[in-house]
């Protein structure tokens, strides 16, 4: 039995999506169709998105382009829809200045998309003309004013006397960042070997670590042995576009009122009072989790964001430290601590449903990129870049030639206590896709969950054959049972908490290094003589002023709605 959200009149023939239960939850991504006022479950081709580009643009962009899908893959809409036929097959010619391309559309989509440069948007002018059978049959017109959204879907008018029909379009505009131009592929890229052991945000999650996670204490902690090169961060951006370090879009804060807290958006805050939070002053506690919310958390690490925020922070430990921007990792950790920074951005469902305004991919990448590339040190560290983001991934691609992406999938196998994907971006939702994917945008590897590598193993030959890395995340990574069969099926490397026992119990290594010689090490590369010294929590804000600020844009909650839950 399914039940529809946000039934708006859609006619026999037209696919929806549903999602089962009267709350919504349960199956997701799941496609029926309307037939004369019945419904059938039906579903989507293994993926609708085109695999090859039309026209070939060098990395890093010389110039910024707008890329062009055929059709909306997400929702399954196909590219052509005519009044009076069901035709699903054209060829359309798409002409740009000097440019004239001609895509062929099969079954309502095109295997491969369409890069269009430009220099001034405002003055871009793309023609569309469709053709059956080799006669023209109608044409359109997109201006660069049409794209002022930087991404999204367009549907519009497909004319000849009259309108004929309609033709939808996806579009990603992704701009040029010269400061990238620093390096080529074989000279960057390339040079850059995947980490066989990762920490977990550093030391390890929230119940997993003494150290509070995202931090340069923890991050430390959790290289102290050899056989841990890497440790992996979450990066999202503050109001004023200051990349910093935090796991959740909201940050739980407690009131006046102890028994209480409210949910402020990281990107509501400016970077200045998220550094300014103590961590004594956010709230710690896991009762309000419910099941669904630990078995999640646990699996990924991308909290699930059609959950309604709980009154929780995921930070843990007894050992505070400071709230981290970017920039303090960068400076003030070891250039021999690799970075995996994944790169957080909600899905178009979390931004619709909370109303947050979110930075755009484009503006998220530059700030990024140019604090990795301001900071002297990260010229001698190993920093690999990974998201759920499809988008997001290929604009951190097309930008830099210096640092690999990672594309992370959730799907999560079939023994995973019945949690499912919150994204309906099929591209992400599906390992074969994944791979695919990653390999047809120039991405340099692919990250399971644990569960599928070794329920399909050959996946990870699939990634090795199109020269793409693989690597694996999840609560199970902690077991060295696991990964050491993990390893067996030649799997890259894993991204792990405890990573410091899981080394240790893998390989044979002791984590002795005693606290001077970590102290040395340290010193070395950074301007302090002793980073555990330097590192306090005597920072402390008002929550008052954190939470009624008139800096912060919009309430941190629905009204009415109870934090306390």
């Amino acid at each position: 039995m399914y039940s529809l959200k946000g039934w708006r009149g859609i006619e026999p023939g037209f696919g929806v999506w549903v999602r089962s239960g009267v709350d919504g939850s349960g199956v997701r991504g799941r496609r029926a169709v309307c037939e004369m006022g019945m419904m059938k479950e039906s579903s989507l081709p293994g993926h609708a998105w085109p695999l090859r580009p039309r026209t070939e643009v060098k990395y890093p962009l010389q110039k910024s382009i707008v890329r062009f899908v055929m059709g909306h893959p997400r929702k399954n809409v196909p590219c052509v829809q005519l009044r009076d036929s069901d035709e699903s097959e054209f060829a359309i010619v798409v002409e740009a200045g000097a440019m004239r391309e001609c895509l062929t559309i099969r079954n309502g989509f095109c295997e491969e998309w369409i890069d269009v440069e430009y220099e001034d948007i405002e003055q871009l002018e793309i023609m569309f003309r469709v053709q059956k059978g080799g006669v023209e049959i109608g044409r359109l017109a997109i201006l660069g004013t049409d794209l002022r959204e930087r991404q999204g879907s367009l549907r519009k008018p497909l004319m000849e006397n009259s309108v004929i029909g309609y033709l939808t379009i996806d579009y990603l505009v992704v701009t040029n960042l010269p400061a990238a131009e620093m390096a080529t592929v074989e000279d960057g890229i390339s040079n850059v070997r995947a980490p066989r052991f990762v920490g977990h945000r550093g030391s390890g999650a929230k119940g997993t670590s003494p150290y509070m996670e995202n931090t340069v204490l923890s991050f430390v902690n959790a290289t102290r042995t050899s056989d841990v090169t890497h440790v992996e961060l979450d990066v999202q951006l503050t109001r004023d576009g200051v990349p910093v370090i935090f796991h959740d879009f909201h940050v739980p804060l407690k009131t006046n009122d102890e028994k209480a807290s409210c949910m402020v958006p990281i990107c509501s805050m400016t970077s200045q009072q998220f550094v300014d939070l103590d961590p004594a002053v956010l709230c710690d506690d896991d009762t309000h989790l419910s099941d669904d919310d630990s078995t999640l958390r646990s699996r990924t690490s991308v909290r699930a964001p059609f959950k309604k925020p709980r009154a929780r922070v995921e930070l843990g430990g007894p050992v505070k430290d400071l709230m981290p921007k970017l920039a303090d990792i960068c400076n003030e950790c070891p250039v021999e601590i690799g970075l995996m920074i994944e790169l957080k951005y909600p899905t178009l469902e979390y931004l619709e449903e909370y109303k947050i305004h979110f930075p755009s991919r484009n503006l998220f990448a530059d700030r990024v990129l140019e604090t990795v590339l301001e900071t002297e040190g990260n010229s001698r560290r190993s920093i690999i870049f990974l998201t759920f983001d499809a988008d997001l991934a290929m604009i951190f691609r097309a930008k830099q030639s210096r640092y690999p992406v990672y594309f992370l999938s959730e799907e999560y196998g079939d023994d995973s206590g019945g949690a499912t994907t919150e994204y309906y971006d099929w591209r992400c939702i599906r390992g074969e896709n994944a791979v695919d994917f990653a390999k047809a945008v120039s991405l340099q590897g692919n990250v399971f969950f644990v569960d599928v590598a070794l329920q399909k193993p050959y996946l990870v030959e699939r990634a090795h054959q199109k020269g793409l890395v693989l690597m694996t995340y999840g609560k199970a990574n902690s077991n060295s049972a696991i990964v050491e069969k993990q390893l067996q099926l030649k799997v890259d490397g894993v991204i792990a908490d405890n990573v410091n026992l899981l080394t240790t119990e893998l390989l044979g290594t002791e984590a002795n290094e005693s606290e001077e010689e970590k102290t040395a090490k340290i010193s070395r590369d950074t301007p302090t003589s002793d980073i555990f010294t330097k590192r306090s929590t005597s920072k402390a804000s008002s929550v008052t002023a954190a939470n009624e600020s008139e800096n912060a844009s919009g309430p941190p909650q629905a009204p009415g709605e109870s934090m306390t839950v």
